[in-house]
């Protein structure tokens, strides 16, 4: 909002500065306060001195018309009571000293230019800081409930849940997906996805997927799957092997779907100890007390996962409901780790359906690898003829020497020195250290054994 002031009133506000600034200097104050430095603030003079040392004064030399009463210049402004301004005037007048002299306001706003800043201001920009307990570097899932990727108006919710919350993997039930939907679709192209589709059914419903940033090196394990909605994926971060699965129990699942799960977790118990964690998040729909210690379950099926989680050493990780109604609230989205110590924190936040969603920071770095600046031979501007011809001249003190060992190591000797002699080098920059043998034919080999066993 912007105030119009007349000349009259801007010239009041800066004559009561100037007498402000007078009453300070000649210390006119209460005898209990020294006077302090002379024509400038300190950072100690505070509001409340200014109002206890100055403004008392000042306003009763406004009021009873004590202030320089025979200068008719100066009377007009400081002498309201035998001035002939109008009442709506003086009121301005005194409004204006207390907008003057409440501190926040500046005559020319600028960094450091106002008349009551404390000296030497320095204007500081604003630092977004992070949260405590949270590292920018470090790893992190969010796990949600979509019930249907496939809806475009669920879609704008999910692209902005991922905006908010970064993640390095997602964990997402209820996909509602068919193999004609492709993965690009319905999941930001950066991410490595893994999904397994409800097959049958006379709707869409169900389904559970894995995407995980490339540089993670994903690998699906589906030796690791039975009929049950989830999915598995070994990982690798910050030189840690960590096996991570997304899991979908439907509330109405028979007896038949429950063991196809718990069939699932005694595969995983197989191989758990070849790795350094094991992750699993999903919607379980579980009637489990959690806040209680031990857990307590409240029907037939609870009590044989619990059972299961056991066995396996799981800690559930969410405290929070996660599925809140009118009438209830269910702790039914579940984050299980046996290893407690590499989470960080997690917290329960806003998701795209009537599930909140689950946000996991790992005590891991998941960055990049750092990128190696390498120097090696550039033999395509080899010249071979010189090659040639200073081998041929440095390696005939090899040829005179009968130990073996030693020749060897002087015959390494002189042809690395002629190399960096005469071949030209040249520097890279490489993501990660590759074997050189390890060509794009073996790769393809490796590929189909992995998809064979």
């Amino acid at each position: 909002m912007t105030v119009m002031l007349r000349p009259a009133a801007v010239i009041f506000t800066l004559m009561c500065a100037a007498h402000l600034s007078q009453l300070h200097a000649a210390g006119r104050t209460d005898s209990s306060h020294p006077p302090p430095a002379p024509n400038r603030w300190s950072a100690a003079f505070t509001t409340s001195e200014v109002n206890e040392r100055c403004v008392i004064s000042l306003w009763t030399a406004l009021d009873i018309g004590q202030v320089n009463r025979n200068r008719k210049r100066t009377a007009m402004f400081f002498h309201p009571v035998t001035s002939r301004h109008s009442i709506r005037k003086r009121a301005t007048w005194h409004l204006l000293l207390l907008i003057l002299l409440s501190g926040d306001v500046e005559i020319q706003p600028a960094f450091s230019d106002s008349l009551w800043s404390p000296p030497d201001a320095i204007f500081r920009t604003p630092v977004l800081q992070a949260a405590p307990g949270r590292n920018g570097k470090a790893a992190t899932l969010l796990c949600f409930n979509a019930r249907s990727l496939k809806n475009r108006k669920r879609a704008g919710d999910i692209a902005a849940l991922l905006d908010v919350h970064h993640a390095d993997i997602l964990a997402v039930n209820e996909t509602w997906l068919s193999a004609d939907v492709l993965d690009h679709e319905v999941i930001p192209t950066q991410y490595v996805d893994h999904r397994k589709d409800r097959v049958g059914g006379w709707r869409p419903a169900g389904g559970v997927l894995l995407a995980i940033l490339p540089h993670l090196q994903p690998r699906s394990q589906e030796q690791l799957e039975t009929a049950a909605e989830a999915v598995w994926a070994e990982v690798k971060i910050s030189n840690l092997k960590i096996l991570i699965a997304s899991v979908y129990r439907a509330p109405n699942s028979t007896p038949e779907q429950n063991n196809e799960l718990l069939r699932l977790f005694s595969l995983a118990a197989e191989v758990q100890q070849n790795y350094d964690a094991c992750l699993v998040l999903g919607d379980f729909n579980l009637a489990i007390d959690w806040s209680a210690d031990p857990p307590v379950p409240y029907a037939t099926p609870a009590d044989l996962f619990l059972n299961c989680f056991d066995d396996l050493a799981f800690a559930q990780l969410i405290k929070n409901a996660t599925r809140t109604t009118d009438t209830s609230e269910k702790l039914i989205d579940l984050f299980l780790c046996d290893a407690p110590n590499l989470v960080t924190s997690t917290e329960v936040v806003s998701g795209v359906s009537d599930h909140d969603a689950l946000h996991v920071h790992l005590d891991v770095d998941s960055r990049r690898p750092t990128p190696v600046l390498t120097t090696e031979p550039d033999w395509r501007r080899a010249n071979w003829d010189l090659v040639n011809e200073r081998l041929a001249e440095n390696l005939l003190r090899v040829f005179t020497i009968d130990d073996l060992f030693t020749a060897w190591e002087a015959w390494k000797a002189t042809i690395f020195a002629c190399i960096a002699e005469v071949v030209p080098s040249k520097r890279r920059r490489t993501k990660r250290r590759l074997l050189p043998w390890l060509d794009k034919g073996l790769k393809k080999m490796i590929k189909l054994k992995y998809q064979l066993f």
